[in-house]
């Protein structure tokens, strides 16, 4: 009866450990392909960026301007706006999908994360910080946070931000170059914050129903809830 009962104890811990390697596995599975979609989309923004400076630099035209009636100026201008309007909406369609991957990653991340706390409940929630910071615990938007303690996802959101922002300032700026508009500075760039503001919330309240992850075939673990409900 004895041998039956260490038998059955081991399996269970076997099929324990099998268990939490597979979530090790899975968790660093996701990180890495993490690092090698966010790698190609800045790779991707890297190369439309040295694309746009090249061709803007480049004399497309020439245009002749009279001052007066003896001097005439010669200008020389890129002529590829056509060109620049096509890369810069590329730049504003890489950025936004850089963005809108991070923002699944990490939830597939916290997931993973969430399961991993379940096995390893005190590893997972103990943080080692100095004595004398615990009294600087402050409300923050999403919970308490300590001075320095940086969100690394957080800062990665705010600079793809910035650089989705920068897209669509370039983009309204050839957009008005092609189109020989006279857009004051000050205008171009209300004009690309509000294009930012609106990318921000399809993002966060109506892409997710076309984009989003097909869940229909996953089964809902009530502990992952629970623990959802406490954060």
């Amino acid at each position: 009866m004895d041998e039956i009962q260490n038998t059955n104890s081991e399996k269970a811990a076997n099929q324990k450990a099998d268990r939490i390697q597979l979530i090790k596995e899975q968790f660093k599975s996701m990180e890495e392909r993490y690092h090698t979609w966010m790698n190609y989309f800045s790779l991707f923004n890297g190369a439309l960026l040295v694309a746009y400076c090249t061709i803007i630099v480049s004399t497309g035209k020439i245009v002749e301007t009279q001052c007066n009636a003896v001097k005439t100026v010669y200008n020389l201008c890129c002529g590829y706006w056509g060109l620049l309007i096509l890369i810069t909406c590329l730049g504003v369609i890489a950025s936004y999908c850089w963005y809108l991957s991070i923002l699944g990653h990490n939830n597939w991340l916290n997931n993973w994360r969430r399961k991993l706390q379940k096995e390893f409940p005190n590893p997972m929630k103990e943080i080692s910080i100095d004595p004398l910071l615990k009294s600087e615990f402050k409300n923050g938007i999403k919970g308490k946070v300590l001075p320095g303690f940086y969100s690394t996802v957080e800062i990665t959101k705010l600079f793809i931000l910035s650089v989705l922002t920068a897209w669509n300032l370039v983009f309204i700026y050839a957009v008005s170059k092609y189109n020989h508009w006279n857009l004051h500075e000050c205008c171009i760039v209300t004009i690309a914050i509000v294009m930012t503001l609106l990318l921000y919330f399809m993002a966060k309240y109506v892409l997710y129903r076309l984009l989003g992850s097909n869940l229909s075939n996953f089964e809902f673990s009530s502990d992952d809830e629970e623990n959802q409900s406490k954060q």
